[in-house]
């Protein structure tokens, strides 16, 4: 099965992790992938001859796209009958609610949280604008997620003092 990873929004974040390179870079702006782009992508690997396409949505933090950005991606991929389509996305959850919870559930998104073990590990390093940790705000994401029966799956980075 052929598998896309496509970072819709590039480097754009709502969060600025000690760890991550892209913190450093434009944080002025987003730039969402165009809708020609994305119309482009999308047809393009309907013509591949694999029946199964897995899409997995990365950023910055791909939530901020917007939720119309997802719905155009589930209405391109309908519009291709012959594929069957796989979504997955990477989130840090800080954003989620209850109407992106049920729009992945509908539309079989498979999640991925990244959250970096303990509060005490994760606020130390996963922070927003503001420099204060985030952990609570990925842990209510988490359930909001839970609770439209979505289990998400982690990704953890653990840092290790003195490099990797």
């Amino acid at each position: 099965m052929l598998a896309i990873q496509a970072k819709i929004v590039g480097d754009f974040c709502n969060l600025r992790c000690t760890y991550c390179r892209d913190r450093d870079f434009d944080q002025g702006g987003k730039h969402v992938m165009s809708r020609e782009v994305l119309q482009a992508l999308i047809s393009s690997l309907a013509h591949l001859p694999e029946g199964v396409q897995r899409m997995h949505w990365l950023g910055g933090e791909p939530t901020l796209a917007g939720l119309d950005f997802f719905r155009e991606v589930i209405r391109l991929q309908q519009e291709q009958v012959s594929k069957k389509w796989i979504n997955t996305i990477q989130t840090n959850a800080t954003l989620i609610n209850r109407e992106w919870a049920e729009f992945f559930r509908i539309n079989d998104f498979k999640v991925g949280v990244s959250v970096d073990g303990t509060s005490q590990t994760h606020d130390a390093d996963r922070i927003n604008l503001a420099g204060r940790g985030s952990y609570t705000k990925v842990i209510a994401g988490v359930q909001v997620l839970r609770g439209s029966g979505i289990n998400p799956s982690v990704i953890w980075v653990h840092r290790c003092f003195g490099g990797w």
